[in-house]
């Protein structure tokens, strides 16, 4: 049978049968899929509110509460109250250095919760949840709970974070029913985020020794934290027990580890009637905490005012200065993403004096041309990018244009006479030849970058090496030649992109080379990914012929939302992925449609070969905005909208970092990713 639209065949349906009820099959063709690979449409224009509230079961399942502290700690909880999926979740993990970012340490990951009302006892859950609504640093689940005699106690419980100091608050208000008691068993591990505990190698008799009773709960005094947990009015319980191997799935899909051990001391008691509350607090610092007031979470925010505070969760402290979190719950702060968050903050004016000491810790770090990339704590011998420092540049350029400040290019700067000679700095050693290998083609004025120093820098295989001249790199040299006044380089460098990436009837993502080898002599791969948009933003492409050449070709990795990495389809050029000697792909297919399993075997050579990223997407709509002016900014602002759905999913009131390039597109990587947000922000205010 075949199904007719518009003159269009649509649909065709075939039933074939063996005359077994058992064996049947069902084949649906669709033949406009089968030409392209897949059909892309403009989506309709969403409201421009994003809901944070869910009431039905099955849509808690992949929404989490989500809030972050000065300091880099966080809390991250499961819309499924009790219910622990990876472990990276937690009440409260904590950055035990208050001045510079390092991993964090879980040491209460959840909190089991029961009602007992007429000796009829219900445990929080999901099951009984009507209602979960998060934004951030408040959360708020409602539960109805069965009281026996047909009736229900519905119970509130909100979930509120201290922003200076990473504390927390769980606050229970009865809104409605019988009287009862709330009986909470807190269970604790100390561990850093990215471990598991194992009961066996001494937290078996180490955390329960941990535990001091005080007035009003307990101290969990691990060597130089105490974590403090009171519940005025209740009666605490001492009764310890071991929740053995806790099923982490999170982990289990992608080929970690996937069991933990967790301790519970004891519960706390007490009664609860109709309009009374009750608040359990925990943290390390409860004297200096400072928690928002408390307030009925709306249904829906506009994305204009849940912008700031998506955004301010990712600032935090270094020193006297600031910096960024590149993504919670995995990563701590690091140079590339940290200035490409810059570029969404410059948008608000309350957040210009934070820019500006981004920007001036930042270029304090600059050496030889280099900055760091990925920090930990006070390590910051990575300089392996080559994308970072030029990022610094266009932020030093953006801040100027937001604020007016032209005076900061004169601030003195530790190293450096001032800023201006740092900026200097980076653009001469990259003529010249940075230590670690960047270095500009005399020939072509284009910069060589060795493998794994532009954004796309998974190395765990060589999953996208892009040794050469790939064309981001190139866009943003084009910009920091220009804003530094080396405008003959930069006409160069203009000219270099025109002739080499959209020659031979094709796009080229990057001339692939060795170091030394001139850009002339570099091979052109055939590979379509999304950094050639970065070539129109950057206005180092500005004929109109090849704008819409290279939309139409980028608009085959668009998918709701997000952006594909690779484009599925054969290529000519090899992308050879291999580990410990064994072929891990296809070199000539090279597309991996999920992210998933093992790191080295399957997360990392799939996360820029076909995996969603979200913070390029926000690039084709302002791309397609510039290229075809104000008739194309009801479309490019559509599109952009189109990440509602990961706004009100996951991390809500958040976006994470990637998805999986094959449908349904579900959300991986980190929950809350700083440059995701900030592009969305950035684009988002040129197009609204």
């Amino acid at each position: 049978a075949s199904l007719s639209g518009s003159g269009q065949e649509l649909v065709m349906l075939a039933l074939e049968s063996n005359n077994s009820d058992q064996a049947r099959k069902l084949q649906l063709i669709f033949p406009e899929l089968r030409k392209t690979g897949r059909v892309v449409q403009y989506p309709e224009r969403t409201p421009e509110k994003l809901r944070q509230v869910c009431t039905s079961r099955q849509a808690l399942d992949e929404k989490y509460a989500f809030a972050a502290d000065a300091a880099g700690g966080y809390s991250l909880v499961s819309g499924r109250w009790g219910e622990v999926n990876s472990k990276y979740e937690a009440l409260l993990a904590v950055n035990p250095d208050r001045e510079l970012p390092t991993d964090r340490r879980v040491l209460f990951p959840c909190c089991q919760i029961y009602w007992v009302c007429n000796d009829f006892s219900q445990r929080f859950s999901a099951d009984n949840t009507v209602k979960f609504t998060s934004g951030n640093g408040l959360s708020e689940w409602v539960f109805e709970l069965p009281s026996g005699q047909g009736e229900l106690s519905k119970i509130a419980l909100t979930l509120t974070h201290a922003g200076n100091s990473g504390d927390i608050r769980l606050e229970f208000r009865h809104q409605g029913g019988l009287p009862g008691k709330l009986i909470l068993r807190p269970e604790l591990e100390d561990r850093l985020n990215h471990h598991l505990t194992r009961a066996y190698l001494g937290a078996e008799t180490d955390l329960p020794a941990s535990v001091k009773i005080k007035k009003s709960g307990f101290a969990f005094v691990r060597r130089d934290l105490t974590v403090h947990f009171d519940l005025p009015g209740a009666d605490w319980h001492p009764q310890g027990e071991w929740h053995y191997m806790g099923y982490l799935p999170f982990e289990e899909k992608y080929g970690q580890e996937h069991l933990t051990d967790r301790y519970s001391p004891g519960y706390f008691q007490i009664r609860l009637a109709p309009g009374e509350r009750a608040v359990l607090s925990a943290g390390v610092s409860p004297e200096s905490a400072v928690f928002p007031e408390y307030r009925s979470p709306e249904e829906e925010k506009s994305i204009s005012s849940l912008l700031p505070e998506a955004l301010s969760q990712f600032i935090v402290r270094r020193n006297h200065l600031k910096s960024v979190i590149a993504g919670f719950p995995w990563f701590l702060d690091w140079g590339r993403d940290t200035l490409i968050f810059l570029r969404g903050l410059l948008v608000y004016p309350e957040f210009l004096p934070q820019c500006r000491e981004i920007l001036l810790e930042f270029a304090g770090f600059e050496h030889e041309g280099l900055i760091p990339n990925v920090i930990r704590g006070k390590d910051i011998s990575n300089c392996d990018t080559s994308d970072a420092p030029l990022y610094l540049i266009l932020g030093f350029r953006d801040y100027i244009a937001r604020s007016g400040d032209a005076e900061i290019l004169d601030a003195p700067l530790k190293g450096h006479k001032n800023v201006r000679a740092a900026l200097i700095s980076i653009v001469e050693n990259y003529i010249s030849g940075t230590p670690n290998g960047i270095v500009m083609d005399k020939t072509s004025a284009l910069v060589f970058s060795p493998a794994h120093f532009s954004w796309m820098d998974t190395n765990f295989p060589a999953g996208t090496p892009r040794s050469g001249y790939p064309v981001e790199i190139q866009s943003l040299w084009f910009s920091a030649l220009e804003f530094l006044g080396y405008q003959q380089l930069a006409d160069q460098v203009k000219e270099s992109i025109r002739c080499s990436y959209f020659s031979c009837g094709r796009l080229c993502d990057c001339l692939h080379a060795d170091s030394a080898v001139p850009a002339h002599l570099a091979q052109p791969d055939d590979h379509l990914r999304p950094n050639i948009l970065w070539a129109i933003t950057s206005k180092a492409v500005e004929d109109t012929a090849v704008c819409q050449r290279i939309l139409e070709a980028v608009r085959q990795l668009l998918v709701p939302g997000g952006i594909r990495t690779l484009d599925d389809v054969r290529v000519e050029y090899p992308l050879d992925i291999r580990y410990n000697g064994e072929t891990l792909n296809d070199p000539h297919h090279p597309y991996k449609g999920e992210y998933r399993g093992p790191e080295d075997t399957g997360r990392k050579p799939a996360y820029h070969n076909g995996t969603v990223w979200l913070w390029p997407f926000p690039a084709y709509c302002e791309a397609l905005y510039l290229a075809g002016g104000e008739k194309e900014r009801k479309k490019a602002l559509d599109l952009l909208l189109g990440m509602k759905k990961y706004w009100e999913s996951g991390a809500v009131g958040q976006l994470p970092e990637v998805a999986d390039g094959d449908a349904p597109h579900c959300a991986g990587g980190c929950a809350a990713q700083a440059w995701s947000v900030s592009e969305f922000a950035r684009v988002y205010a040129l197009l609204g």
